[in-house]
């Protein structure tokens, strides 16, 4: 929630060269093995309530480009807006509806032309693994889910520097005032869009 703008990412390969499993496994890290990947929602609306319960949603086989209100509720959660309607049953209240998911899709080639869309995608290119038989993606959660411990403890203990350095930020800017100057990032979500094109 702290995060307003979320990239959507994209794990791109041709068949069985992990998107699935690995994309899958990132929620089975943090929610537990009953995590798992879902299909493109019938409609925007649809989508909207799904987002509205999943901080983490893997949408599987997105091969073909979502069309209309779909694209918009896209667009909308990588920028961050939210939407609203007349609360159910009632005359003048408003429901609203601010996404706080990330959303991760699996394709063999990256579906999306419209630039809104390309320009916030994070792409991450996958393929089969060189030399060797495919290590069934069984074997591979069992052997994730008995290391989870560990791999809590690595994400703890990257999560605590950040936190370090984001109150050490905190400090300075209350110590300096008006003269804090934020240090710059120097990627920006858009700088993928020349990849997403091609």
């Amino acid at each position: 929630s702290q995060m307003t703008h979320k990239p959507i990412a994209v794990f791109l390969g041709i068949r069985e060269s992990g998107k699935s499993t690995l994309s899958s496994s990132l929620g089975k890290i943090i929610f537990g093995p009953s995590f798992a990947t879902s299909t493109m929602p019938k409609s925007a609306h649809d989508l909207a309530v799904v987002l509205n319960k999943a901080p983490y949603l893997v949408i599987d086989n997105v091969d073909e480009e979502p069309k209309g209100e779909m694209l918009d509720t896209l667009a909308a959660i990588a920028t961050g807006s939210g939407s609203a309607n007349r609360e159910l049953y009632t005359s003048l209240n408003v429901a609203a509806f601010v996404p706080h998911s990330f959303i991760a899709i699996t394709t063999r080639s990256i579906p999306f032309t419209r630039d809104d869309i390309v320009s916030r995608l994070l792409p991450f290119s996958l393929r089969h693994l060189e030399g060797g038989e495919m290590i069934p993606p069984s074997f591979l959660i069992e052997t994730m889910m008995e290391n989870r411990n560990k791999i809590w403890a690595e994400i703890i203990a990257n999560l605590n520097v950040i936190v370090k350095i984001l109150r050490a930020n905190k400090r300075l800017q209350a110590a300096l005032g008006s003269d804090y100057v934020p240090l710059r990032c120097e990627t920006r979500l858009a700088d993928w869009e020349t990849f997403g094109w091609h």
